[in-house]
């Protein structure tokens, strides 16, 4: 992940890894880079580890994360209300859940920064 934000200018830094959810800050207009570069950054991680294993194929269902989730604030799904008692502003709107087709369109398939 590191490789492709330096190689492709993203402006996206690592920030939290906890059990199974890993969180990157980045800016507003890097989004859909950033979870494009997520997502291949796993296939080429699988991919990997699949050849290693002697298993020459890796399908589709284990190349790609089922969806990634972008959002302004931290909650347990982009789709949930912020809690009025914990939250500051409650004005945040909902994120968005991008399986890898939908990030695909949003970026025409490309890591270059248009």
């Amino acid at each position: 992940m590191e490789y492709l934000i330096d190689t492709y200018n993203i402006n996206a830094v690592y920030s939290i890894s906890i059990h199974d959810m890993i969180q990157y800050l980045c800016a507003e207009e890097d989004r859909y880079r950033c979870v494009l570069a997520f997502q291949l950054a796993h296939m080429y991680t699988r991919a990997y580890f699949s050849i290693k294993c002697n298993i020459p194929e890796l399908p589709l269902n284990c190349a790609f994360f089922s969806s990634v989730e972008v959002d302004r604030a931290m909650r347990y799904s982009p789709s949930d209300q912020l809690d009025p008692t914990v939250a500051l502003h409650t004005d945040i709107p909902f994120g968005e859940s991008l399986n890898i087709n939908d990030v695909l369109e949003k970026t025409n398939g490309t890591l270059q920064q248009y």
